[in-house]
């Protein structure tokens, strides 16, 4: 017990072997399937977390280009009700507003409109 050489087992408290149990071709063998095993997890999170990268990646921007169309629309809405509201100071028999439906008309092109309503 306390890590002397003894020759009975019921005193060993380990056993230890100088010689290899399994053939070598085994043992060789076992430790390739045990690589391979390990090649095969490496290469799964590693396909896994550049997946889910390009996903974070691409949804980033999508919402960049979101924002970007989002203020281009009201950016161009403002300049259209600023030009009528112009020609309502230029001629104030033209209305000071624009209908929602004639902006979104005016911004619109008719092919796409199934697309937004």
């Amino acid at each position: 017990m306390d890590g002397t050489h003894t020759d009975l087992p019921q005193d060993a408290s380990k056993l230890k072997s100088s010689e290899g149990i399994h053939p070598l071709f085994c043992r060789v063998r076992r430790n390739v399937q045990s690589a391979m095993q390990h090649l095969v997890w490496i290469v799964m999170g590693t396909t896994g977390f550049l997946s889910l990268a390009w996903y974070i990646r691409r949804r980033a921007q999508q919402y960049e280009q979101n924002e970007k169309t989002y203020k281009e629309f009201v950016g161009k809405i403002v300049e259209l009700l600023e030009d009528q509201y112009e020609q309502h100071n230029q001629d104030p028999e033209t209305k000071p507003w624009l209908a929602i439906s004639h902006i979104k008309d005016m911004l619109i092109p008719a092919a796409d409109r199934f697309v937004f309503t």
